[in-house]
Order: C-alpha cells, then sequence, then structure tokens
C-alpha cells in the first residue's frame, strides 16, 4: 500500500511539476480523476492534495461512482460523474438520483455529468459526458460533435485503449516518421477533434506521463497534424470495435 501511494505521488507530482513550469499563455491545469471502481485512487489522490496543502483553485478533481464514497477527496472535487450509465441500469429515468445530484450540484458547487462506453454510447449522447473515443473506433464521433454544439463538456478516457492502440500498425509507422512516440500522436489525433476534447491520460508512470503531455506539441505541429488527419482517415469506418 506504501509503495503505491508513493508511485502516485510521484505521478501526480510530475504533473504539478508540469504546470508550474510552463508559460500563462501554455498553462496546463492539472486534472485528475478517479473513481471507486479505479480501486484506491481516490485515497492516493487525496493523500497527495492534503499532504501537499493544495488549493482547490489549482487544479480540477473529477469523481465517478458513489456520491457517498468521495470522503477521501470529498472537499476537492468539481466534477462528478454517474459511472458508465447505461439504459438498462435505469440512472437516466431514475428521479431520486437526478434530485441528489441536483442537490449536490447546489450545496457542494459540484459540475454533475455523466460516462457512457460501448456499442450504445451513440445513443445514450442523444438522450443527455466522458466517452471512449480512439483512433481505431471513431464510432461515437457524430454523437460527440452534436454533445459540443450543444455545449456539453467533452472528456475521452481510455484514449489508448490502456496501451492496446499502441499496436496499430499504421501509428507506429506515421510515429516513427514524426520522429515521436505512438503515444503522443494517438492522444494529438483525439485532441485535434472537432468536439474539442479533454482526454485522460491513465499514465501510471512518470515516463508515461511525460510522454502522454508530449501530445500538445504535436497539436502545435503542422506536419504532425496533417499525419494525425490521416491517421484518423486510415483506421477504419468508425466501427465500433471491442475494446
Amino acid at each position: 500500500m506504501r509503495g503505491m501511494q508513493q508511485q502516485a505521488n510521484k505521478v501526480i507530482d510530475a504533473l504539478f511539476q508540469q504546470s508550474r513550469s510552463l508559460s500563462k499563455e501554455e498553462k496546463l491545469i492539472p486534472w485528475l480523476d478517479c473513481a471507486r471502481s479505479y480501486g484506491l485512487s481516490e485515497k492516493f489522490v487525496g493523500e497527495f492534495l492534503r499532504s501537499n496543502m493544495c488549493l482547490r483553485q489549482m487544479f480540477t478533481s473529477q469523481a465517478s461512482g458513489d456520491t457517498r464514497d468521495v470522503g477521501h477527496i470529498g472537499e476537492y472535487v468539481k466534477l462528478y460523474q454517474v459511472h458508465s450509465a447505461t439504459f438498462d441500469s435505469g440512472i437516466l429515468t431514475n428521479t431520486k438520483v437526478h434530485e441528489a445530484l441536483s442537490k449536490c450540484r447546489e450545496e457542494k458547487g459540484w459540475k454533475i455529468g455523466l460516462s457512457v462506453s460501448g456499442p450504445s454510447q451513440d445513443d445514450l449522447f442523444e438522450r443527455q459526458c466522458k466517452s471512449k473515443y480512439l483512433v481505431n473506433n471513431q464510432r461515437p464521433h457524430d454523437a460527440l460533435i452534436e454533445a459540443h454544439e450543444s455545449v456539453m463538456d467533452i472528456i475521452i478516457k481510455e484514449g489508448l485503449a490502456n496501451g492496446r492502440t499502441l499496436s496499430n500498425p499504421t501509428l507506429k509507422e506515421l510515429s516513427s516518421a514524426l520522429n515521436c512516440q505512438p503515444d503522443q500522436l494517438a492522444l494529438a489525433a483525439i485532441l485535434a477533434q472537432p468536439f474539442q476534447p479533454r482526454v485522460l491520460s491513465g499514465s501510471v508512470t512518470v515516463d508515461q506521463l511525460r510522454s502522454n503531455l508530449g501530445s500538445f506539441y504535436s497539436i502545435e505541429d503542422p506536419e504532425s497534424m496533417s499525419v494525425a488527419e490521416r491517421l484518423v482517415s486510415t483506421a477504419g469506418e468508425r466501427k465500433c470495435c471491442k475494446s
């Protein structure tokens, strides 16, 4: 347990250090996503924030799950999301849950959202977000465009499919031609989408985090973005794949 906390501290500290090193024009606001379903992530994040006396305005903290389960980071939460909402769960029509979430928004100042994934996420967008979108799984693209035009804040989870996207042959070829890492090009291709998403890194080491953050510089490079567009266009017909 202690080793896991120390590793979490290293990664989060590296994120804050990166933020402090940037100019005002480049400023990166650390965004921390945790949930009870992610094991002890809430505890690890909360311990770091309290031990370093972090102020709430220094970062954005996002939680998912049961509103009773955010004790470790409760005072830091800015965005609360229902985790993996589905039609079958009944969450979309449960008025008691909606009232409880509304109360949290009014009393705690939380923003409220939901996360979706799987083959039905397009339909979920039409009703109501945090979504899964990959360079080789672009099916929710049109729904995300509509959500963005409806002034929704879009957050993409698992942008690298827990590392599986990195085995994509086209991604490897194009990133090698650009002299950048596959993760940087894959994340840059998502960040450049017209629905203007935030993308969750999922980094578990400092090296992974630093490499992922390199995607921001890829976006600013015209050649990289031209290649990113090619990557997206050759990734298929936005078919939903198992990921």
